[in-house]
């Protein structure tokens, strides 16, 4: 049976990713995660992260119509 990935290591791979663009086959080599696995985790962390921070740094203007 394979080893739990530890949320450190799922943040560490997030921010890996996004940091440099790496694609995921060099991540594999990095933190020795299978690429599927990271793509997986990459999705998960970065939407928990913008769902947490939405509200602080991504303020949408309630006047819209007047941008029309």
């Amino acid at each position: 049976m394979s080893k739990a990935i530890s949320v450190r290591e799922c943040i560490l791979a997030t921010l890996r990713f996004l940091a440099t663009g790496d694609s995921y086959n060099n991540l594999q080599c990095v933190f020795r995660i299978p690429p599927c696995t990271i793509g997986r985790i990459a999705t998960e962390v970065t939407k928990t992260i913008l769902d947490c921070h939405r509200e602080c740094y991504l303020k949408i203007r309630k006047d819209t119509v007047s941008l029309i």
